[in-house]
């Protein structure tokens, strides 16, 4: 679960809002989580997916722009 600033989308729960609880992100069971500066990745069985501000290509999807609010389709799978 995720917490704390969400304007960027990092909570991953898709309102793009913070959140002084812990939210559940809008995927699956998740194995580890990884944070950055205004964005959150996590690794579940399929493999990496990330969320969060996108400006700089952090999300892996081989592009930079808008911020995603959940999950989104990762360049790496298991």
């Amino acid at each position: 679960k995720c917490w704390g600033g969400g304007l960027s989308g990092q909570l991953g729960d898709g309102p793009g809002a913070d959140s002084n609880v812990p939210v559940p992100p809008s995927i699956g069971p998740v194995m580890a989580f990884a944070t950055g500066y205004n964005f959150t990745c996590a690794v579940d069985m399929v493999g990496v997916t990330c969320w969060g501000n996108n400006t700089m290509g952090q999300l892996g999807l081989g592009s930079s722009g808008a911020q995603m609010n959940t999950p989104v389709p990762s360049a790496f799978s298991f």
